[in-house]
């Protein structure tokens, strides 16, 4: 483009240039992103110059009679000059990548002693754990995908270790050629993540922004393709890989079928949009098919997570504790190593299982807070590194079981892996809803006390067993439930909870002594022990009813339908038909008939648009009358449309050579008036945001709709300045002013436009549960 182009003949060939530019300048920041060091200077360095010579050959269009024909053309050397180097730089460091970084020379050393056996187990095993780190290391920064891919590989290279340390020397050799072949697994698939992670592509983490962004994607009118929606249907397809796998048995293989059905639904919808030969009506299909099928697959997520939480984080200390018990059994030494290898196996499985559900938990989970995320990624990596320290200090303890100082360092190890494991159950289970939870507490508590009463007459032994479970499952209903109390004021539901919850801790503990009276033959009553445990299910039973109840969604008020006016006596003659309805003028504040149905514009190209689109179709659920809030949330989404409107046709006319007073759209003086309009709807907003906070009894609610008004402030002043800064550059055209201030207009408006969003829904989960309505102007009535 530079060599065809004289400088300045073109604009639209500028206009390439430029984007052209940009996305080579964004790949580069991309790869050096991933290569620390020298080589990350140097392509940042490059990048920042081609973008400052693309800079200045914008003002050396502005002013042609500043500038002389040969400093044009050193102008346009340099940038053809600096993108050679740069593309130089970025193939010598995919080059290196692929042939000496130091995950590839960790593998290469690693794979040296896995082929030989050369150079003893002691530092064979160490350059294979280097290779696990430095795995794990890269992975972090991947898309959930990607991670999860590399952290499996490196979990499963883990148990290789582990079972070579074990083996006999006549079983090494085949476990060497094991672990070779899984280094070169992990070696191509950090090599695969690294090379595919392009700017644009990557998708939100968790299952609510990947169903936003495949909701934009899927609910075009005509399907394409679209890099950012398959990629986010293939991160729900990994989600659910990973729930089935911890899952298992009926359930997981539910979960698998489903998921195999979106995978091969979204191969088929890509098939069918890129076959020239398909029809719209054939395209259409497919698209509706593969919305269906997702919308299923994330119906199971949700469902099967709060079973998965209840069964890994009812005991979270038991195989710890048997590992200290094994560590210090005073058993014959060979006795006493196979035990202790086999609760240490446990006990690490046990670790790795509460950090799976953790991630899943953390990507499928409804809680949308991401400190609550950083603080489960940051507990995760503290178990995962406490769990090797635990294992090495009961083995020190095993052998020196006499030794105060190995007691002492084991009950301290043991202390720190407890506490970091309790603040990851604590994060887990505000990442599963309160009333899932206790529904499946309640069919656990179920399934083990109908076990044991079972059990109690045949084998008393294995019913005491179960009672403890059912113990445990009452203990962990007893902790969300005080959780639930803490986050409730003063109400009626508040004090029936807390009626529940005393009733169920004075139940178990009825158990308890029910369970040792039979055992000991000492129960006055037969049926005592069926009843105590029948009444533990009743209690846990209450307490999920009183809180699924609470948190259930109320109907929808009736509108109040007026009284029916008398009609007149029918006269014989034709009425004449009512004029058509003229259409409502694009700059009214009036409601529209808004179509909510409609595909919404394209994100990429009208982004103003696109997140106006998404508030309207927000508004449009809830009925206007009698609700201040929902008025003005709609009339910030048609405001903004007129500034995308307005913006956009300004800047073709300017770009053309025409003046402000020659558009046809408002003037500048009118969209800074617009600015200060949506500023003061905001206001209104968070007003009224703040007074259903102030009389809703449920904290948790209260810090969401918190969350989401918190940022409207700030955006509203950033609006403001924008608006100035638009004002002071009327009149004479400046391109790069234009451009500057019309990306930050975008940003501004996507920004405000989402947190009004999450501040009518979260608005909207306050007003059902508030004590009393503070204003008759704020009832959210959902359309019929």
């Amino acid at each position: 483009l530079v060599d065809a182009n004289r400088v300045g003949s073109s604009p639209k060939v500028e206009q390439s240039i430029r984007a052209t530019v940009d996305k080579v300048a964004a790949i580069g920041k991309a790869v050096a992103y991933h290569n620390p060091g020298p080589d990350q200077d140097k392509i940042n360095e490059l990048c920042d110059n081609v973008k400052h010579y693309v800079s200045q050959r914008t003002w050396i269009i502005k002013n042609p009679d500043k500038v002389s024909p040969e400093m044009a053309k050193q102008n346009s050397d340099n940038i053809k000059n600096t993108l050679r180097e740069l593309e130089a730089n970025i193939t010598a460091v995919e080059t290196d990548r692929d042939e000496g970084t130091e995950l590839v020379s960790a593998v290469s050393a690693a794979q040296q002693w896995a082929s030989t056996g050369k150079g003893g187990d002691a530092e064979g095993t160490a350059a294979v754990g280097k290779v696990i780190s430095q795995s794990r290391y890269l992975a972090k920064g991947l898309n959930t995908r990607d991670k999860r891919e590399i952290f499996d590989l490196c979990q499963e290279l883990e148990d290789l270790i582990d079972e070579y340390n074990r083996a006999p020397e006549g079983r090494k050799r085949a476990l060497r050629s094991q672990i070779a072949d899984k280094m070169n697994a992990v070696k191509q698939a950090a090599r695969k993540a690294n090379s595919s992670t392009v700017p644009g592509t990557e998708t939100a983490g968790g299952l609510p922004e990947c169903s936003e962004v495949i909701d934009d994607w899927l609910d075009r009118d005509m399907p394409i393709r679209s890099k950012a929606g398959e990629r986010a249907v293939e991160d729900v397809i990994d989600m659910a890989a990973a729930l089935a796998k911890n899952i298992g048995g009926v359930v997981g293989d539910d979960i698998a079928a489903q998921k195999d059905k979106v995978s091969r639904l979204l191969k088929e919808l890509q098939n069918v949009i890129d076959d020239p030969k398909a029809t719209p009506e054939q395209k259409k299909a497919k698209q509706a098919e593969l919305k269906q099928a997702i919308a299923e697959l994330k119906k199971s997520l949700h469902d099967h997570l709060a079973a998965k939480v209840v069964d890994t984080y009812v005991d979270i200390t038991g195989p710890i504790m048997e590992l200290q018990a094994a560590a210090l059994a005073p058993l014959a030494p060979s006795e006493k190593a196979e035990k202790f290898n086999q609760k240490a196996a446990d006990f690490s499985l046990h670790a790795e299982q509460l950090c799976r559900v953790a991630e899943v938990a953390t990507d499928v989970g409804c809680d949308e807070d991401p400190h609550r995320h950083d603080n489960i990624k940051l507990s995760i990596e503290a178990l995962r590194d406490a769990t090797p320290m635990v294992v090495y200090s009961a083995k020190t303890l095993s052998l020196n079981p006499d030794s105060e100082s190995a007691k002492e360092n084991f009950d301290l190890v043991k202390q720190q892996w407890v506490t970091e494991a309790v603040r990851l159950r604590t994060d887990v289970d505000k990442c599963v809803k309160p009333s899932d939870f206790l529904v499946e507490s309640e069919r656990k508590a179920k399934e083990e006390g109908d076990a044991a009463k079972a059990l109690m007459k045949t084998s008393p032994k294995d019913a005491v067993v179960k009672v403890a479970m059912v113990q445990k499952i009452t203990n962990r209903v007893l902790e969300v439930t005080d959780a639930e109390l803490e986050n409730v004021g003063e109400c009626d539901y508040r004090v029936n909870l807390l009626n529940h919850r005393d009733n169920l801790q004075s139940a178990i503990k009825q158990a308890g002594t029910a369970t040792n009276e039979h055992i000991r033959g000492q129960a006055k009553d037969p049926e005592a022990f069926d009843k105590s445990i029948t009444e533990v299910h009743f209690n846990i039973s209450r307490i999920k009813d009183e809180m699924v109840g609470f948190y259930l969604p109320l109907p929808p008020l009736p509108v109040e339908v007026p009284e029916p006016v008398a009609e007149p006596v029918a006269v014989e003659e034709e009425e004449e038909k009512p004029p058509a309805r003229p259409p409502v003028p694009v700059d009214s504040d009036e409601e529209d008939d808004f179509d909510a149905s409609a595909p919404a514009p394209d994100p990429v190209e009208a982004p103003i648009e696109h997140a106006a689109f998404k508030l309207r179709q927000e508004t449009a659920k809830y009925l206007e009358e009698d609700n201040d809030m929902i008025t003005a949330a709609r009339k910030i989404a048609q405001k903004f449309q007129q500034m995308a409107k307005y913006t956009k046709g300004r800047r073709e006319l300017l770009e053309l050579g025409a003046t402000e007073e020659k558009s046809e759209f408002s003037s500048m003086t009118d969209m800074i008036k617009t600015c200060k309009e949506i500023i003061a709807l905001t206001k209104n907003i968070q007003k009224h945001a703040s007074m259903i906070s102030k009389n809703c009894p449920d904290k948790r609610l209260v810090m969401s709709l918190a969350n989401s008004m918190e940022p409207i402030g700030m955006l509203s002043q950033q609006l403001n300045i924008i608006a100035s800064v638009k004002a002071s550059a009327s009149g004479k055209y400046n391109e790069a002013a234009e451009v500057e201030a019309d990306e930050m207009l975008t940003i501004n408006a996507q920004n405000l436009m989402k947190s009004v969003r999450d501040t009518v829904r979260a608005s909207e989960a306050c007003s059902v549960k508030m004590l009393s309505n503070p204003n008759n102007n704020l009832q959210f009535r959902r359309k019929r």
